[in-house]
C-alpha cells in the first residue's frame, strides 16, 4: 500500500513540475491605457426581450449615469428609454404583451431601490412607494399579467 501511495505522490509531483515550465519564452507588449481612457469606459449590461423580440432592454452608463436602453436585434438603431441625471435607472424586464417595462431605481443614491413601471405613452410610476423600504423584482407570474418581487417591508 506504501509503494502505490509515493507511486502516486510522484506521478502528482511531475505533473506539478511539468505545469510551472513556461509555456513560451517570447514578451508580449501589452497595450497601456491612461486614466483618461479608463473612466470613458461605457457598461451594457443586463437583457430582456421585447414581446416581439425585436428589441433587447438593457442598461447602460454612457450617458455619465446609468439608464434604460433599447437596443434593436437587427443593429439598426438604439433608443434611450429613460432620461435621469441624478438617480440610475436600471432595466429589469419588458412585460410580456406590451412594451411598458419595469426599471429599479433608488432616490439619491440612498441605495433604497423601488421598482418602477415606464409606460408606453412616458409616464412612470413607482409599484412599491414604501418609504424606505426595498423592493426587488423577483419574476413573473404564471399568468404573465402580475409579478412576484421581494421587499423588507414587514
Amino acid at each position: 500500500m506504501k509503494k502505490i501511495i509515493i507511486f502516486v505522490l510522484a506521478i502528482a509531483l511531475v505533473a506539478c513540475n511539468q505545469q510551472q515550465k513556461p509555456q513560451s519564452s517570447s514578451v508580449k507588449d501589452v497595450k497601456q491605457y491612461t486614466i483618461e481612457q479608463f473612466y470613458k469606459t461605457i457598461n451594457i449590461f443586463g437583457g430582456s426581450f421585447s414581446p416581439d423580440e425585436s428589441k433587447l432592454l438593457v442598461s447602460s452608463n454612457e450617458t455619465g449615469i446609468y439608464n434604460v436602453f433599447s437596443i434593436a436585434v437587427d443593429g439598426s438603431k438604439t433608443k434611450q428609454l429613460t432620461n435621469s441625471e441624478t438617480e440610475y435607472a436600471m432595466g429589469i424586464t419588458y412585460f410580456p404583451a406590451d412594451e411598458r417595462f419595469l426599471f429599479t431605481s433608488d432616490q439619491g443614491g440612498n441605495e433604497i431601490n423601488h421598482i418602477y413601471v415606464k409606460n408606453e405613452d412616458g409616464t412612470s410610476m413607482d409599484l412599491t412607494p414604501d418609504e424606505g423600504k426595498r423592493a426587488s423584482f423577483y419574476g413573473w407570474a404564471r399568468d404573465q399579467r402580475s409579478f412576484f418581487y421581494v421587499s423588507n417591508k414587514r
